[in-house]
């Protein structure tokens, strides 16, 4: 009969998420040199993602009809996604998988209510 420590594989996940997670805030203090141009937000979200590396998840309603004023400059990750969707009235909530959700404004200081699951990357709903 095979036994398993469940207790040495919580440990190891635990720690293994918090790898993940202190990685995640590493890479959000990176500094890059950002050049996304005026655009229709939704195309400003994939330029930041693809230069970022951080996957970005919206529902297409929210961001159709919004345009971002762009970021240039070398900036932190974090501080180029909020110039990317400055004057638009949203805001940016971390998902449990290290992903970023963009939420109306008044949700980002809210928990994380929606798994990160019943969103694709690019705002798709499964």
């Amino acid at each position: 009969m095979k036994t398993i420590d469940l207790r040495g594989l919580l440990l190891a996940g635990c720690a293994a998420v918090t790898m993940a997670g202190a990685a995640t805030a590493a890479q959000a203090q990176a500094v890059r040199a950002y050049a996304i141009q005026r655009q229709d937000l939704a195309s400003a979200l994939r330029a930041y993602s693809l230069k970022s590396g951080q996957d970005v998840i919206y529902d297409p309603s929210l961001v159709r009809g919004r345009t971002s004023p762009g970021v240039s400059g070398r900036l932190t990750d974090e501080a180029a996604l909020e110039a990317v969707l400055a004057g638009n009235g949203l805001g940016v909530r971390r998902t449990p998988s290290g992903g970023l959700s963009i939420v109306p404004g008044g949700e980002a200081d809210r928990p994380q209510t929606m798994s990160a699951g019943d969103l694709e990357p690019g705002g798709h709903r499964r």
